[in-house]
This record gives structure tokens, C-alpha cells and sequence, in this order.
């Protein structure tokens, strides 16, 4: 079995990925960290794809039946799964529907088509002669299956961007990163799939470079987002100091005392109090809520106060009072701030949302 350089790169970047994607996979509470995990999955299984394309002689024919049979470039839902892991990362209240992976059937389809050939030719009903036709149809749909794939990837990478550049979470900085690396990634893809795409150029396209300018910058992607990856995820998991009990502990005690003594009905209120009250470090606080809420100290204590507000806006005794008034009510003292907060956590604006309860209440009278 031979070997060439760049077949142990491209085979590494595979190696390197899975293990990437199996500490974030198995990470228990840092959701957009899980969709990385996912993401690298995919991107690692289609590294592997080529290192045993570039090999496959070398291999059984039982090998040979399993490269076709098992879907190895699975590339769809790797544009939803970047949004996913935005939207989680900046704390968006909106999240994705099941319905954005549904286009998988794409990459799954020569899987689909391998297995049937191969149990009509189990059974006798095709013989070798037909592999030669059907190895062909396979090659031509993954070639053009790149279209749609790009095309999501692309479109996905550019809705995540434009999410960001709109948020004005703290974590925008970090949600960044891996998205301006598929941006950059997309932007080479589309300089090699023209010309990949045109009958005069593939042949000859691929007995020169073969898949390597495309895959090279592909590995250098995974140990890119790998990198970024793990650098959140043990950062999510940095373990408090000792003696002050569980995460779970001191975020009962926290929500306790915010729902008991309404804490964030004061627009003064700073992190200072709650650490007087609770007689918790600022840090701790802070590194809890981070690692089980992903939120920060005024996200926490905002979330409260458009919940209340939100009471508030269908509460007739506060008929008299404008939306503005109401948010000042609930702790809020800035109308910039409210509005902003209150869109980024319910999806609308003030008038929008008690337009529609008023309207939903009505219907069921």
C-alpha cells in the first residue's frame, strides 16, 4: 500500500477532526460548541472520503462495496448547523427548524442508489457488466451535487454573518470566527468548482490536482475551527473554586433571590449588589451564568425584566401607561436598550407582540 504526502495530510485533518468532534460532541451543556462538533464530524468524513478514494485500489472489494454504500460527503447540513451554532452562540432567542436539514436526501441519495444496485446484483438482478454505467451516473451526480452544496453553505455562511453583525452580544467576537473562516473557505471552493464544472476543464482538472486544492484548505479549516472550538469549550468548563457549592447550587440561589426580592426592577442595579447579597464571588457569578446560561450578568438580569414587561403590556391596570413608561416600571432605563433586548429575546418589537396576544385573546373569547 502506497502512500503520498498529501494523502497523510488530508488523512491527519480527518484524524484531528474526529477527535475534535468527539470532545465537543460529548460536551454537556455548551450547545453551539455540539453544532461545531457536528460540523467537524461532516467536514472530517469527507477528508476521509478522499484519503479512500485515493487509496481505494489498495483495498478489498468488500472495502470497494462499503465506500459506495456508506455516505461519506455529507455536506447539506453543514450551512444549517453554522447557523444553529450562531444563533446559540449569541444567545437568539429564535432557533432552526428541522426542516433546514431536510435537503441531507442530496448527499444521501448515491448511498441510497448504491444500495439498491447492490442487492439487485445480489439477487441477481444486474450483472458486472452494469457497474461500469452505474459508477459513472455516481461520479456525474456528486460532481454536479456540488452546485446545491456550495450554494447552501454559502447562503447559510452569509445569514450567520449577517446575524452577527445585527447582535450586539458580548460573544459576537467568538460566533465570528468559525464563520468568517467558511466565508473564506466558500470563496476558494467557487475559484476551483467553475472551472471543475466545465466539461473541457474537469479531466484534465483532476489528473493534475486532483481533489487537494480543495481538500488541503478544507484540513487547514478543521484544525482552524477545532482550534477556536476548544478554546471556548474549556473555557465553558472551567471549573469554579471550591467551597462554594454546584453550579446548580448557586444558580437556585441566584434565581431565587432575583424572582423573591425582584432585584431587577432596580435600573441601578449592578452585579456588586447581588454579590453583597448572596455573598458570592464576582467571578463565580459571572463564570456561572456563562457556563450554564451562556448569558452575562445583564442578560440574566434583562431576561427578567422583559418577562416582566411583557406581563405588563397585557395587564389593563397599566392600560394608561405607554410601552416606554411600562419598561421603566420593570427596571429598564434606557428605551434603546429595551427595545433592542426586547426584539433580540422574543423575535418582535413591544407593539407587535401585545398587538398579537390582544388579537390571539380575542379569538378565543
Amino acid at each position: 500500500m502506497s502512500y503520498n504526502l498529501l494523502d497523510i495530510i488530508v488523512l491527519l485533518g480527518s484524524i484531528q477532526g474526529f477527535i475534535t468532534a468527539f470532545i465537543l460532541l460529548f460536551s454537556k451543556k455548551y450547545g453551539a460548541e455540539r453544532s461545531l462538533g457536528w460540523i467537524m464530524l461532516l467536514l472530517s468524513l469527507a477528508c476521509l472520503n478522499l484519503y479512500l478514494l485515493n487509496t481505494l485500489e489498495d483495498f478489498s472489494q468488500v472495502m470497494v462495496v462499503l465506500a459506495y454504500v456508506v455516505p461519506l460527503v455529507i455536506i447539506m447540513p453543514v450551512g444549517p448547523l453554522l447557523y444553529q451554532k450562531t444563533l446559540i452562540s449569541i444567545n437568539h432567542p429564535s432557533k432552526l427548524p428541522r426542516i433546514h436539514f431536510q435537503a441531507i436526501w442530496i448527499d444521501l441519495f448515491p448511498s441510497g442508489l448504491a444500495v439498491g444496485y447492490f442487492l439487485g446484483l445480489w439477487v441477481g438482478l444486474f450483472d458486472g457488466d452494469h457497474f461500469a454505467s452505474f459508477d459513472r451516473f455516481v461520479m456525474r451526480y456528486e460532481k454536479y451535487a456540488d452546485i446545491p452544496r456550495w450554494i447552501s453553505v454559502t447562503t447559510y455562511s452569509i445569514l450567520s454573518y449577517r446575524l452577527i453583525r445585527a447582535s450586539k452580544s458580548r460573544h459576537v467576537r467568538h460566533a465570528k470566527k468559525p464563520v468568517i473562516g467558511f466565508l473564506v473557505f466558500q470563496l476558494w471552493w467557487l475559484v476551483y468548482l467553475i472551472p471543475y464544472l466545465l466539461p473541457s476543464l474537469s479531466n484534465s482538472l483532476l489528473a493534475i490536482f486532483n481533489w487537494y486544492p480543495l481538500y488541503l484548505p478544507m484540513v487547514f479549516l478543521i484544525y482552524w475551527l477545532g482550534m477556536n472550538g476548544l478554546i471556548d469549550y474549556k473555557k465553558a468548563i472551567a471549573p469554579l473554586p471550591e467551597g462554594e457549592g454546584t453550579t446548580d447550587q448557586i444558580l437556585e440561589k441566584l434565581t431565587l433571590i432575583m424572582e423573591q426580592e425582584q432585584l431587577f426592577l432596580d435600573p441601578q442595579l449592578r452585579l456588586e449588589k447581588v454579590v453583597e447579597l448572596t455573598n458570592l464571588p464576582q467571578k463565580t457569578i459571572s463564570s456561572v451564568l456563562n457556563q450554564t446560561l451562556h448569558k452575562t450578568f445583564n442578560e440574566f438580569v434583562n431576561e427578567y425584566r422583559v418577562n416582566e414587561v411583557k406581563a405588563g403590556l397585557l395587564d389593563p391596570a397599566k392600560s394608561h401607561l405607554t410601552i416606554t413608561g411600562i419598561a421603566f416600571e420593570c427596571g429598564f432605563n434606557s428605551q434603546a436598550t429595551f427595545q433592542r433586548t426586547f426584539k433580540e429575546l422574543t423575535g418582535e418589537s413591544p407593539s407587535a407582540f401585545r398587538k398579537r396576544k390582544l388579537q390571539e385573546k380575542a379569538t378565543q373569547i
